[in-house]
This record gives structure tokens, C-alpha cells and sequence, in this order.
């Protein structure tokens, strides 16, 4: 038998090949090949200054932290994870936890722009999803105990929310996107927010299906989040009594008028839900905007069952990002967001806050909506006779 002789394999270093570097990498190496000593004097910095710039020390001038950036990126620089930390004092991780039934909390648009964001200025994402806010409480106790993150992402804030009280307890960080509900809190600053402003779509929108020959508008609101679907449920209904027409809403009761805080609000079943979607459309409306997934579903089903057809009969309109919009048979027509866009400015403003680079427009960056015309709304029904 032939024995090939005893050669290194395609791609495996000898022993004259190797040049130092905390990575054992050499400098002409492809992506990630170049270590702080070798970046540094590639810019002709003290390593001390590319550190610092790298890690968003406010005593750097803005200048030269974008020229190190640019040749951190240029030269494919991957910093030591546990050196940075060591440095800092920080873990380099974000928790993001992702409360109820809300759409977003498992959009993967949303998840993939914020991990890849959070990934590019060196930070990591642990993702939660809990049933409730007491759950997600719990979580955040257990990784302050551990001191395991440097920040906190949350979709949703309800009224009283306990996780405010654990954020300023422990002075960490926090980036809300959605809305804010934070009745009854003292903050001196702010909620760190990244808003989805839909109110003058929705407006909009009414003047159109009013347009269409639609005179009695409906709202299917459900608990995902239920502060947001109060804000669309007043924005409706003031743009319909401005244009003369009806409005019927349909909302969960709050929590509040259960005897219950607010952030103790449970998921609405799907035999309340088609409840209430039969006792919706009992009240005739034309044209229905539905707050979230499961309340398309629930108005879909009690629309078969009342043997409408939509959208010659019933029109519905989808609020937020729907994966059955693309599903529903000619789609679902919806107000949505660039939930991709949300995503990355939550990392920017959560890293920024973290790093002290913090500006105003960052901590109250806006996403504005946009309609999606699909196959679920049209003119309205003509009366019989």
C-alpha cells in the first residue's frame, strides 16, 4: 500500500509561519487577524487610546473614535471579550425579555436586527420570554442578583410596573420599546423609549374607509400590549366623531377594573375573545381594525360563523406586525412598522446609555407607521333594498 508522506494539510501553519499575536493570527490574516497592539500601530495610537475609543470613554474625541472604528472594521479587529470585560466591568450582555402575548416578542425581524446591532458594537443578547410581567420580574431579579447583564430591553411597560422599581434600584440601564405606561412612578427622567407612532396613519386611515362609503368604524383591541390598544382604541374614535361617522370599540377590561394592578392583566382566552368578536359584530360595523393577531383570528372565525364574507361585507384592517398577512387568502391589509428598525435603535440606545453617549435623540428615537394595502378591506357593503 502507498503511504503519502507525512505533509502539513491545506491551510495548517508550519512552524516558520506563526507570527505573535494574541490571537495567534498574522497580520496580513483575513477578518478578525488584527489585535489591539497591531491596530495601534497601524494608527500610530497608544493602545491605552484604542482601547478607550473602542469602549466609548467619553475623554475621546469624537474624531478619533470613528477614525479607530473605521480601521477596527477595515482590518477585521475582534476585541478580547474577557480583557474588555476586565476593563470595563461590564458583561458585554443585554437581556431583552419579552412579556405576554405581544407580537413582538418573538418577531424575528425585531430579534435579528437587535442581536446583529448589539453584535457589531460587541455586546451579546440573552432573549426571555415570559407569560407574564411577574415572570419576567423574576428573571430580572435572578441576573441582577448575578449580576449577569449590563441593560434591559422590555417591549411593553404597564401601569405600576414592578420592573422600574428593579431598573432604579440597581441604576442599570433600560430601553423600552412600544408604549409607556407608567402611571404613578416618580422618575425624574423618562422612560429610555423607542415609540411606534401610528396615530396619524390611523387617522388617516378612517378618512379613507369613510371615503370607501364606510360609516361605522369598529376597534378589536385585546391585552398585547394593553396600553397600545387603548391609544388606538381614543385615536379611532376621536377621527371618526371628527368626520361625523360611528365607533364601536371592543377592548379587554382593564386590569384595574378587575381589582387588579395593571401589570397583573392575563392573556384573554379564545372563548372570550370570540365572544367578543360575535358580540363586535353584532353592532354592525363595516370596517374593523383589529389590535393584534389573535383578535384577526377570533373576527375572522366570528365573521364565517355569521356567514360575512370580508372583504364585500366586513372589512378588516390588521394593527402591528402580523405574520397572517401574508398568510390570510389575498392578505391581510395592516398598519405596521419597521420592526427592524426598532431592533436597531433599541441596541443603539441601551449601548449608548451604557457607554455615557447617551443623546436626547437616542433615548427618544420614533418609528413612524405605514399602511399596507392588501386583499381584507374595500368599499362598504351596499344596504339591501
Amino acid at each position: 500500500m502507498n503511504r503519502r508522506p507525512n505533509t502539513p494539510q491545506a491551510g495548517a501553519a508550519t512552524k516558520g509561519d506563526r507570527t505573535s499575536g494574541s490571537n495567534g493570527a498574522g497580520a496580513k490574516g483575513g477578518k478578525g487577524s488584527t489585535d489591539l497592539k497591531m491596530l495601534a500601530e497601524h494608527l500610530g495610537l497608544s493602545k491605552g487610546t484604542i482601547s478607550r475609543a473602542l469602549n466609548g470613554y467619553p475623554e475621546i474625541a469624537e474624531a478619533t473614535r470613528e477614525r479607530v472604528l473605521a480601521a477596527a472594521d477595515a482590518l477585521g479587529y475582534r476585541p478580547n471579550r474577557a480583557a474588555r470585560r476586565l476593563a470595563t466591568g461590564r458583561n458585554d450582555l443585554i437581556s431583552y425579555i419579552g412579556t405576554g402575548s405581544d407580537w413582538m416578542g418573538i418577531d424575528r425581524a425585531f430579534l435579528s436586527a437587535l442581536s446583529s446591532t448589539l453584535s457589531d458594537q460587541g455586546y451579546g443578547l440573552m432573549v426571555s420570554l415570559a407569560d407574564s410581567v411577574e415572570s419576567a420580574e423574576e428573571v430580572m431579579e435572578r441576573l441582577l442578583e448575578e449580576k449577569r447583564v449590563d441593560g434591559f430591553i422590555f417591549n411593553s411597560l404597564h401601569p405600576n410596573d414592578p420592573r422600574l422599581d428593579l431598573v432604579e434600584a440597581n441604576q442599570i440601564p433600560v430601553a423600552l420599546v412600544g408604549a409607556s405606561h407608567a402611571e404613578g412612578r416618580a422618575r425624574t427622567e423618562p422612560v429610555p423609549t423607542i415609540s411606534l407612532a401610528d396615530s396619524a396613519v390611523l387617522d388617516g386611515l378612517v378618512d379613507y374607509l369613510n371615503s370607501l362609503g364606510h360609516e361605522h368604524i369598529g376597534y378589536f383591541g385585546c391585552d398585547a400590549p394593553e396600553v397600545l390598544q387603548r391609544q388606538h382604541s381614543l385615536t379611532l374614535a376621536a377621527s371618526s366623531g371628527n368626520r361625523g361617522i360611528a365607533f364601536t370599540p371592543s377592548t379587554c377590561v382593564p386590569a384595574e377594573q378587575l381589582g387588579l394592578p395593571g401589570h397583573e392583566r392575563q392573556t384573554e382566552s379564545a372563548s372570550v375573545l370570540s365572544d367578543r368578536a360575535t358580540a363586535l359584530l353584532e353592532r354592525k360595523p363595516t370596517a374593523v381594525f383589529c389590535g393584534c393577531e389573535r383578535t384577526v383570528v377570533a373576527l375572522y372565525m366570528a365573521a364565517r360563523d355569521a356567514g360575512m364574507s370580508v372583504p364585500s361585507e366586513l372589512s378588516i384592517i390588521g394593527i402591528g406586525s402580523s405574520q397572517l398577512a401574508s398568510w390570510l387568502s389575498g392578505g391581510l391589509s395592516t398598519v405596521t412598522w419597521s420592526l427592524g428598525e426598532a431592533g436597531r435603535l433599541a441596541a443603539d440606545c441601551i449601548v449608548s446609555q451604557i457607554e455615557g453617549r447617551a443623546t436626547a435623540e437616542i433615548l427618544s428615537a420614533g418609528i413612524e407607521a405605514q399602511f399596507v394595502a392588501r386583499s381584507s378591506h374595500g368599499p362598504a357593503p351596499r344596504a339591501l333594498g
